[in-house]
C-alpha cells in the first residue's frame, strides 16, 4: 500500500463522527433518559434552509425533518413507539415561528 501523503492519516473514527455531528447538530437529537425512551430534538440551523434524518435507536428510527420559510419553521418529528421526543428552542431560533408536528 503506497501513500501519497503518509501525514494524512484516515479511520474510521473520523469518518464515524461525521454521522453523529450530523444527528446531533443539524437535527438537533439528543438521548434524554437511559435506554432510549426520551429524546430531546434541537436542530440548529446554521443558515440552512432544511434537513432531514433519521436516527436508528434501540426503540426503533427517530426521523427528524425541519423546514424553514422566511419566519416560520415547521418540525416534524417521528419517534419510534413507546419513546417522547421533545422540541426545545435554542438560539437559532430566535424570531422564527415555530411549529412543532
Amino acid at each position: 500500500l503506497r501513500r501519497r501523503r503518509p501525514d494524512l492519516v484516515f479511520g474510521v473514527g473520523g469518518y464515524a463522527s461525521v454521522p453523529v455531528a450530523l444527528s446531533s447538530v443539524l437535527l438537533g437529537i439528543r438521548q434524554v433518559e437511559a435506554g432510549g425512551r426520551e429524546y430531546a430534538v434541537s436542530p440548529r440551523l446554521n443558515g440552512l434552509e432544511w434537513a432531514r434524518g433519521t436516527v436508528a435507536t434501540a426503540r426503533g428510527p427517530l426521523t427528524v425533518e425541519w423546514k424553514r420559510t422566511g419566519n416560520d419553521l415547521a418540525v416534524r418529528i417521528a419517534s419510534p413507539k413507546g419513546t417522547k421526543a421533545t422540541f426545545e428552542k435554542n438560539d437559532t431560533h430566535r424570531g422564527l415561528n415555530v411549529k412543532v408536528t
